[in-house]
């Protein structure tokens, strides 16, 4: 194709009892020879920056990506994902603005195509699960989730989406993507949003439990339709992080779109 593709990415930062929340601004324009990534951080006591070919990606005056967090396309920006030249990379991570680098990843981003790095594992062991971001906007009155297991030490789980006391969506048997994964995404779930006449409200009880089981092991509250001014057309990834280094299981959540 030869016509200049728009992309929204978005990033908010909101309470979330055991989550952190990320969404954005549309400001973002990629050409059609460029491609997109974000990087979230899953390895507990790390903060990170992102090295690409052996040059620091992060923003200038950046802190990095802490425990838990997810990438900015610029400093002050509340845009998840770093521009690149679409083709073949190596990505990386440094805890020290590129000194030393670890993980090192070769991928190859294809042009007009948003990605999602999860750097996974512990300090002494860390890699990435690389997730291929399909951005096609839901269905109406519906928004899109996805689940990563990214707690390496804990076995298949299963994911429920509940609004009040029922299970409104249910995902079995999820596990851990191993340490690569180009093209594997996990894939994305329509789940229904209710319009309110002042609020857009559609609050939901996540809970990841011990597969087959109804032993919950993380759980977290969120109103996915409330803080937004329409509830439409949003697009979020759910993650297990912890469970290695003395850090406790937990929920995260970015907005891609």
């Amino acid at each position: 194709m030869s016509f200049s593709r728009k992309i929204v990415f978005s990033s908010l930062a909101a309470a979330l009892g055991l989550m952190g929340l990320k969404s954005c601004k549309p400001h973002e324009f990629m050409q059609e020879s460029l491609t997109s990534f974000a990087v979230t951080n899953t390895i507990p006591g790390d903060t990170l920056h992102v090295v690409l070919d052996g040059q620091l990606h992060t923003p200038p005056n950046a802190l990095g990506v802490l425990f838990g967090g997810t990438s900015i396309s610029h400093t002050g920006a509340a845009t998840p994902y770093l521009p690149a030249i679409a083709g073949g990379h190596t990505i990386g991570l440094s805890r020290d603005t590129g000194k030393t680098v670890y993980a090192n990843h070769q991928v190859n981003l294809e042009r007009g195509v948003a990605y999602t790095f999860f750097a996974v594992g512990t300090q002494a062991q860390r890699n990435f699960i690389q997730l291929r971001d399909n951005l096609s906007l839901p269905a109406e009155n519906t928004i899109k989730v996805r689940f990563v297991h990214a707690a390496p030490s804990t076995g298949p789980v299963d994911v429920t989406f509940a609004r009040g006391t029922t299970d409104s969506v249910t995902l079995t048997n999820r596990t851990m993507l191993s340490s690569g994964n180009a093209g594997t995404a996990e894939v994305f779930t329509q789940i229904p949003v209710t319009r309110g006449t002042t609020t857009h409200a559609t609050s939901y009880t996540i809970r990841v439990k011990t597969a087959g089981t109804g032993n919950v092991i993380a759980s977290g509250t969120t109103n996915l339709g409330g803080v937004f001014t329409s509830p439409q057309n949003k697009i979020y990834t759910f993650y297990l992080r912890g469970g290695v280094s003395n850090t406790a299981l937990g929920l995260g959540v970015t907005r891609n779109y």
